[in-house]
C-alpha cells in the first residue's frame, strides 16, 4: 500500500493521504505520520510528504 500512497498533505491536526485512486482524511498531526514513515517518504514542505519514488 505504501508503494500507492503519493503524499500527504497537513491541514491542522488532520493529514490528507492521497493516492492514484482516492482521498483518505486521517485525524492525525502530519509530524506524528512522518515519524513513523521510511523512505522513500520525505518532508519537502511545512505541510507535505512525498513518495519520491514517485518523482519524475
Amino acid at each position: 500500500m505504501l508503494d500507492e500512497m503519493l503524499y500527504f498533505e497537513g491541514e491542522k491536526e488532520y493529514a490528507r493521504m492521497i493516492t492514484g485512486a482516492e482521498e483518505l482524511l486521517i485525524y492525525r498531526r502530519l509530524k506524528d505520520i512522518e515519524e513513523q514513515l521510511l523512505s522513500p517518504f520525505v518532508r519537502v514542505h511545512n505541510s507535505y510528504i512525498v513518495n519520491t519514488k514517485l518523482l519524475s
